[in-house]
């Protein structure tokens, strides 16, 4: 217990009844947490435009934000029973033409919902339950914004270097990554909406040069999303999986939500769900005992 900074006690069901600790089954996770912090990358000459951040997993920023994130009904844990038989699945090789399985989780709903932090706190408890099994673990959120930020005609650059580096690391095996897209339709946005003019043409462009990989000119006729065909060469690593998050999820290609294994609405808290926020917000606020 020398080494032993804190114990958490989690994943305890409110509906559960008194249970003697005989009868438990108690599941132990030893893990250390990374302190780094995250590393902002570039991928443009001039180091002008940051296209993703990097953490190292676990790690102390996202260390018991699984606890304090509420929702409605059953939302975490099937977020987690989910990712836990799709990496079950991948660890026992199952062939993905009879089981179609991508990897990719879709989270949409109103913004301030939560869904980037959940998608982080994901990513920490998977880690944390996978700490024995990999010898590295990261979590990279790509910036969709920052990639049409500054040169609009050269974000399909800017995101081939990017997938590119994505598979250099999942090239080894005993790495395990997860990929927060956030506001995934500023990557994967409609080309109905393309095509009707209500979208930039430099949004398609991405679009296609994300799906095909490939140099053309006539990008409004190729009427292939670029971001599926990346989706489906990653889908033969076993050691990744592509966490989405989406404010309109109208306006996202449905050649993505095609591969989106499960999608979650995030909508605002209900009356229950609001109750335990402002409890946990009361517990850690000081009162005048605990501040003598």
């Amino acid at each position: 217990m020398r080494n032993v900074r804190s114990i958490l006690i989690c994943d305890i069901p409110q509906s559960l009844p008194f249970i003697p600790f005989w009868q438990a089954e108690v599941v132990l996770h030893l893990f250390t947490l990374n302190t780094d912090g995250s590393a902002e990358e570039s991928l443009d000459d001039n180091g002008d435009v940051t296209a993703y951040s990097e953490w190292m997993l676990p790690c102390t920023e996202f260390h018991s934000l699984w606890d304090h994130l509420v929702y409605n009904e059953d939302l975490k844990s099937d977020l987690l029973n989910y990712a836990t038989s799709a990496f079950i699945f991948s660890k026992h090789h199952i062939d993905t033409s009879v089981i179609s399985l991508n990897r990719v989780l879709l989270l949409h709903g109103p913004p301030g919902t939560g869904k980037t932090s959940l998608c982080k706190a994901l990513a920490q408890k998977l880690s944390i339950r996978n700490y024995s099994e990999y010898a590295h673990m990261a979590l990279i959120e790509i910036n969709s914004h920052s990639l049409f930020s500054k040169w609009f005609s050269e974000s399909g650059k800017l995101v081939m270097k990017l997938f590119d580096y994505i598979r250099d690391i999942l090239s080894s095996n005993d790495t395990l990554l997860f990929i927060l897209i956030d506001e995934v339709e500023s990557l994967s946005a409609s080309r109905k909406a393309c095509l009707s003019g209500t979208e930039p043409s430099d949004g398609m462009r991405v679009v296609n040069a994300l799906l095909t990989q490939v140099t053309f000119s006539f990008f409004l006729s190729l009427l292939v999303c670029v971001l599926t065909t990346q989706i489906d060469k990653l889908r033969n690593n076993p050691n990744v999986m592509i966490l989405a998050t989406s404010n309109l999820s109208d306006s996202i290609d449905e050649a993505f939500l095609d591969r989106a294994d499960l999608k979650r609405f995030v909508g605002n808290p209900g009356e229950e769900s609001r109750f335990f926020i402002l409890q946990d917000c009361l517990e850690v606020v000081p009162t005048r005992k605990s501040e003598r």
